[in-house]
Order: structure tokens, then C-alpha cells, then sequence
């Protein structure tokens, strides 16, 4: 079975690719050491090595940047959890291997991840936030369903989502909170409890 090529991109779309990441890792950097609020526009092209102006060319304003923000660290969580739904194992070791793997790099992480966590929460009940909502609720029902398309896929998928979200939220505002401890603890007691796919309820 053939594949499509990936697209390539032209020097100037490189270019652009490559300023826009400058950008929004020097924003994130930003806002881990200073606070969104306390984080200008001039800091970010400084830490960025760009000029004012050409951060406003990318992003029409600090919201902006935090929404790309948003975007990005929302997709590279759906492509981790992905990744370990397509794992043709059994649903604790998938779930295992997803929150072992996302605690270490959260951990690894966390003096930049940490103070972020506030821009992933927000703006839970409006309407984008109900999207982002739903991808991560689809993505975490495939964790749960696997490849066997377990019929308790869903429930699982919500118990593991939620979990998730509460824990990442404690480690936000407890600094002595051990993040890969909380989520290794909750997928053993999660998981103990699993039924095989054959008399899993619906």
C-alpha cells in the first residue's frame, strides 16, 4: 500500500516554519520564568532573537501566542496518547506505557511545563474549549479501546481522561507533588480493576 508524500515545503515556508517556532519557544520560555502577564511582546522577539516587528507578523498579539501554544501542546499530547492506543497489547499495558512515558517527560519538564498548565485549562466551558475537550476525550476512548475495541472503551476512556486532568492540575499547584508517582499509583488502581475485553461491560 502506497503512502502520500509529504508535502515539501518551499524555502520561504521553512523560513516561516522556522521563525514561528522561534517564537512560541521563546514565549514559552517567557511565560514559564516571568507569568503571562508580566511577559511583553519585546521580551519574546529578544529571547526569540527576532525583531518586534516580526513576531507581530506572525501573531497579531499575546493571545495569539497563547493560543498557538495551546494548539501545539494540546497536539503533541493527542499524538502521545495515540501512539500508545495503537499498541496491539493488553489495555493496562497501553495505559501503563502512556502514563509512565508522559510522567517522565512531564517531570523532565516541569520548571517549563508546570506554569503552563494554567494556559491548558483555560476556557474549559466555552466553545473551543469543548472542542479541545472532545479531541482529548477520542483520543483517551482509542487509549482505552485499543486495537481489541474494548466494549467499556468509552467509560475507560473518561475515567483515564479525567484522572489525567486532576493530576496534572495538583502538580500544577503543589510544588512537592510527584507527578510520575500520581500517575503511576492511579493507572496500578485503574487498571487492577479491569475486567478482559471479552467480559468487560458496555
Amino acid at each position: 500500500m502506497s503512502h502520500a508524500a509529504a508535502p515539501i515545503l518551499s524555502v520561504r515556508e521553512q523560513q516561516r516554519h522556522r521563525i514561528r517556532s522561534a517564537i512560541t519557544r521563546a514565549a514559552m520560555a517567557s511565560f514559564a520564568a516571568t507569568g503571562i502577564a508580566d511577559t511583553t511582546m519585546e521580551r519574546i522577539a529578544e529571547r526569540a532573537g527576532v525583531a518586534r516587528a516580526t513576531v507581530f507578523k506572525h501573531f497579531a498579539s499575546k493571545n495569539a501566542i497563547v493560543a498557538a501554544l495551546i494548539e501545539q501542546m494540546d497536539a503533541d499530547l493527542v499524538q502521545q496518547v495515540e501512539r500508545h492506543a495503537a499498541h496491539a497489547v493488553p489495555a493496562p499495558q497501553r495505559i501503563a506505557g502512556f502514563f509512565a512515558e508522559n510522567g517522565a517527560l512531564l517531570h523532565a519538564r516541569r520548571d517549563v511545563i508546570r506554569p503552563l498548565v494554567p494556559i491548558l485549562e483555560q476556557g474549559w466551558n466555552d466553545v473551543p474549549g469543548e472542542a479541545r475537550m472532545q479531541r482529548l476525550r477520542r483520543a483517551f476512548t482509542r487509549l482505552a479501546a485499543g486495537p481489541e475495541q474494548r466494549a467499556d472503551g468509552q467509560v475507560l476512556g473518561e475515567v483515564l481522561l479525567g484522572t489525567y486532568l486532576v493530576i496534572t492540575h495538583n502538580w500544577r499547584i503543589d510544588d512537592g507533588y510527584s507527578i510520575a508517582h500520581h500517575l503511576a499509583a492511579a493507572c496500578r488502581l485503574i487498571c487492577g480493576g479491569l475486567a478482559e475485553p471479552g467480559n468487560a461491560a458496555g
